[in-house]
């Protein structure tokens, strides 16, 4: 496995492949110094931001963290991307509250966006409406945000609620 050691303490944290784990920091550790040996492929991105190693072919890197931030590190190849389109249905226009992506607020994602494989978008809703990933419903989590992790190409429209509307019954008469 590999970890992160705050240079102010020595404190280290491990990273396990697959899963978030928060470092804990105070402003004189910056700058993070993350370096990996021996890796298949070293790619870091922080927000979703490419992060240049310290020189050509290295596997070192500095990077400057602020609260909230999201630093994913790719080891064994590059992260696959892909293109999102968040859309409100006519007559749901301004439903969006806020859009983040592994918790940094997307101010512009009403224009089609790139993001990595994994990330989360969070969506707040300012009125009761729907939330459609790929023409499949999602539900709310218990703070009434939706979560969806990327994958795929991802369409998302914000579409009517799910209340029971217009039905129609008709009599059939049973004649035996």
């Amino acid at each position: 496995g590999y970890s992160v050691q705050r240079y102010s303490d020595r404190a280290s944290v491990n990273l396990i492949s697959g899963e978030a784990v928060t470092v804990n920091f105070d402003d004189s550790d910056n700058p993070y110094y993350l370096s990996f040996y021996m890796p298949t492929c070293c790619v870091v991105f922080q927000n979703g931001v490419y992060n240049a190693p310290q020189y050509e072919g290295s596997t070192s890197y500095y990077i400057t963290l602020a609260d909230g931030d999201a630093v994913k590190v790719y080891l064994a190849s590059e992260p696959e991307k892909y293109a999102v389109k968040i859309t409100e249905s006519e007559g749901f226009e301004g439903t969006i509250a806020s859009v983040a992506t592994d918790g940094q607020d997307y101010a512009n994602w009403a224009t089609e966006f790139t993001v990595l494989q994994d990330t989360e978008i969070t969506i707040s809703l300012a009125k009761e409406a729907s939330i459609l990933v790929n023409g499949t419903a999602v539900e709310a989590d218990e703070n009434g945000n939706y979560v969806i992790a990327v994958s795929q190409e991802t369409e998302i429209v914000v579409d009517k609620t799910n209340a029971i509307e217009d039905i129609t019954i008709n009599s059939v008469q049973n004649n035996n």
